[in-house]
């Protein structure tokens, strides 16, 4: 890892030039307002501006904008909560063949906007969440590897795959059922919602309601052998839910891997106590690794806190799936010494 202060003053020494940042920014983020206050301390304390690009409600106009700040920066900060960042990793990862060697060596800096803000809380420390503008000093590049989803549904060409990417977590049945219904806009939009502690005061009893309301679900292995799914989580940082903690790290090239396969209450309240303290256990798919299926019903499934794939709500039925690390990476800014 190298800092962010050497990456930017190696630009201007060498390249005879200021660098060149853009921020990607939600406005319909929760916290938007103080975000965009940040992000003014952030400028102040820089030595160079920052270009503003403002995100839409039309994804293919937020995925050129993002495509667009990684074709001419040097820097890429993003404004928003896991919602923004995952946009911004996905549009990236969908690009990355075109990418030359510096555009896919440009780091992605978070500094927050949103509620949970688990990426944000994953990569820095509280002390540099609330103080942005010693990122600058203090950042660290590091190299991460997304979680990616491989699909194949029914009704494409045999070799046709959507490709779907997760910075942090993914997951499939309950948990994402459980993700929306707290991306509702009856909830974001609430009393308790946009407020500092509604997580804990609203969330969790909705996230509870989602999980009791959920179906086990069945999918079927390649080998033609068929098991339960309640839920499975893909896990590729500590943090989760803002409060649910795992033993992984961001920079680890492995993933955090829990697959339920019955809907049991005391099952499922015990790993949510476990995590809590950071003690739950499951096993880990490394680089080589992925878990592959064939879906026998339509299946739920989140990356990063959205609740979509793309122009899809739920995975298809019949339709071949392969979850796994990718092998190409991307750059990220963290001040966390735990990574």
């Amino acid at each position: 890892m190298i800092y962010l202060k050497e990456y930017l003053e190696a630009i201007e020494s060498e390249e005879k030039r200021e660098p060149a940042a853009t921020a990607i920014i939600n406005p319909a983020s929760t916290r938007y307002k103080q975000a965009l206050k940040k992000l003014d301390r952030l400028e102040k304390a820089a030595r160079f501006s920052i270009i503003r690009s403002t995100t839409t409600a039309y994804p293919h106009h937020t995925k050129a904008i993002i495509q667009e700040a990684f074709f001419g920066s040097d820097l890429v900060i993003v404004l928003g909560g896991d919602g923004a960042f995952h946009s911004v990793v996905r549009a990236r990862m969908e690009m990355y063949d075109r990418m030359s060697d510096h555009e896919k060596r440009i780091p992605i800096l978070s500094i927050g906007g949103g509620n949970a803000e688990d990426g944000l809380r994953a990569n820095h420390t509280d002390f540099h969440r609330r103080h942005p503008e010693q990122l600058l000093n203090d950042g660290l590049i590091a190299e991460t590897h997304p979680i990616r989803f491989d699909i194949h549904m029914p009704g494409h060409e045999e070799n046709y795959k959507e490709h779907y990417w997760a910075a942090f977590y993914a997951s499939l049945g309950a948990t994402a059922l459980a993700t929306e219904a707290l991306n509702s806009p009856k909830h974001r939009h609430s009393f308790f919602g946009k407020r500092k502690f509604g997580r804990l005061v609203s969330e969790l009893p909705i996230a509870a309601r989602s999980m009791v309301k959920s179906e086990t679900n069945r999918v079927r292995e390649l080998d033609g052998s068929e098991r339960e799914l309640y839920t499975e989580l893909f896990i590729n940082s500590g943090i989760m839910a803002k409060y649910l903690r795992f033993p992984v790290k961001l920079t680890e090239d492995r993933i955090f891997h829990l697959a339920m396969e019955q809907k049991r209450y005391s099952n499922t309240i015990s790993a949510a106590l476990a995590a809590r303290r950071g003690k739950l256990e499951g096993d880990y798919l490394e680089p080589e690794d992925s878990v592959s299926f064939i879906t026998t019903h339509d299946l739920k499934a989140q990356l990063d806190g959205e609740d979509k794939l793309g122009d899809y709500s739920l995975i298809p039925s019949q339709s071949q799936v392969r979850i796994g690390l990718d092998e190409r990476s991307l750059r990220v800014v963290v001040t966390n010494p735990e990574l």
